[in-house]
């Protein structure tokens, strides 16, 4: 089961058909993990769930007799779930909340006060199944939103073999139960693979048209937003930007040298426009934080009113969670590291393998240019190539959780990034004798029976209130 092995030699079926499998995939997972969920035993160790479910002292007798059906949306109100449920019933009260998506929150507030069926007070347990509703079903839209921008990507809009495969790699992804329970990894996916898709429809509109349209400048504008949307959800949704700082800086050796056009130019200034909206998705709820904290009319302010860029997310990650560069570099903390080692191992060979792809592909036109013959490439190699911008916030992601995050993380925030699935896919899919298969130096069933391992560990541990989280 090595690496080298041959790929099955089989038609790719049409779109509907493809995604037609991907939701009874999706369908049947869930089930799974719905399943392992409701099976594991008791309330857990921390009761603060049950206790904000069921103020009452005879709480933990009607856990024992609720039904199975009734005790799993209870079961995936764990760890931060707390949090962003406790902040949609009643906003946020206390400072360290705002470590956890405003937006997100406030949204699912409304989505319920919408649908509530009268004007006192919703129960938890609405607020609870809305949760877990929102969180599945945008893990389904991310699906989709994966496959389009895939198929986007490599030219093929009905479908291919290496988008099929890297859709099924995100259903199963390391996540897993944070993407069914009242977390926000769900809603940031469907937001950032619909960014990117909007951003490489932009540029494919650019391709087939050397002017600029008011249609691309539309798309790159959307992508803005998405991405915008996405940052007010989680904060690494900022490193997108990442993708138009690649964009603009492409432009600056014509912008010394005098060799810029109108065209360029109205490029770059839609480019930072796109930027600042995104900027802004970042910026917004700590405006609403300072606001509420930093005016002197209420007296005494916190320290980090005061800060040059002031920042209740930075303030309150850095206080509370001791959130910092090189901070979570202890002994006790090794387990963490080796826990996350594989999906930042995965992030970072195959963000290498698409830069250097792209660089090769760069040196292979100038040799063609010079009258040499180009490396002819993968279908696969030639999507990543043609967009390695792309990978630049996985990358950046992957560095900033080796050196400052909570490092176990990672094998949830990934979930919301389109390339490494589109590596692992991609070198599934290539033909036994490309130059791209096997580039990972792991075998494709080796790392899906690795996910839906941990996937599923995870949950049965996750729904018992124990660690990693």
């Amino acid at each position: 089961m090595g690496s080298t092995k041959a790929a099955p030699n089989w038609r790719v079926p049409d779109r509907y058909t493809q995604l037609k499998t991907l939701l009874v995939l999706f369908v049947a997972w869930k089930c799974l993990l719905f399943t392992v969920t409701a099976l594991a035993p008791g309330p857990g160790y921390d009761t603060s769930s049950l206790i904000f479910t069921n103020p009452n002292l005879d709480r933990h007798e009607k856990f024992k007799h609720s039904t199975t059906l009734g005790a799993i949306p209870l079961k995936l109100f764990r760890w931060d779930a707390l949090y962003f449920v406790q902040a949609a019933k009643r906003n946020k009260v206390h400072e360290q909340e705002w470590a956890f998506s405003w937006a997100y929150s406030h949204m699912l507030r409304k989505v319920v006060e919408l649908f509530a069926t009268t004007s006192e007070g919703t129960s938890s347990n609405t607020y609870l199944w809305a949760f877990v509703a929102a969180s599945t079903l945008m893990h389904g839209a991310a699906v989709v939103g994966l496959f389009n921008l895939l198929n986007q990507t490599m030219g093929t809009p009905n479908g291919n073999q290496a988008s099929f495969l890297a859709s099924i790699l995100h259903i199963f992804s390391p996540a897993g139960v944070f993407l069914v329970a009242p977390y926000a990894e769900s809603m940031f996916a469907v937001l950032n693979f619909h960014g990117m898709l909007c951003y490489v429809q932009s540029r494919h509109i650019a391709s087939r048209n050397p002017d600029r349209t008011v249609r691309q400048d539309a798309a790159l504008l959307a992508s803005g937003f998405l991405f915008s949307c996405a940052a007010m959800v989680r904060s690494n949704g900022l490193l997108s930007g990442l993708v138009y700082v690649s964009d603009v800086a492409s432009c600056v050796p014509g912008i010394l040298q005098g060799r810029i056009s109108r065209s360029q130019l109205r490029f770059i200034a839609v480019t930072c426009i796109a930027g600042v909206i995104l900027a802004s998705g970042y910026v917004l709820p700590q405006y609403v934080a300072y606001l509420e904290y930093c005016d002197p009319a209420i007296g005494a302010t916190p320290p980090w009113c005061h800060k040059t860029i002031p920042s209740i997310y930075s303030w309150v990650q850095s206080k509370y969670w001791n959130v910092g560069f090189f901070r979570y570099w202890t002994l006790p903390n090794i387990p963490l590291f080796l826990l996350a080692a594989p999906m930042l191992w995965l992030l970072l060979q195959s963000s290498i393998i698409h830069l250097r792809d792209y660089k090769n592909k760069v040196l292979g036109l100038a040799r063609e240019s010079h009258g040499k013959s180009s490396t002819v490439s993968t279908d696969s190699e030639s999507a990543s190539n043609n967009f390695p911008q792309l990978v630049l916030p996985q990358l950046a992601l992957a560095l900033a959780a080796a050196m400052s995050f909570h490092v176990q993380i990672i094998n949830r925030v990934s979930s919301g990034y389109p390339m490494w699935y589109f590596a692992v896919a991609g070198s599934a899919a290539a033909p036994a004798n490309a130059k791209g298969r096997g580039k990972l130096g792991l075998s494709f069933q080796i790392i899906v029976r690795g996910m839906i391992m941990y996937a599923i560990i995870q949950a049965a541990l996750f729904a018992c209130f124990l660690p990693p989280a």
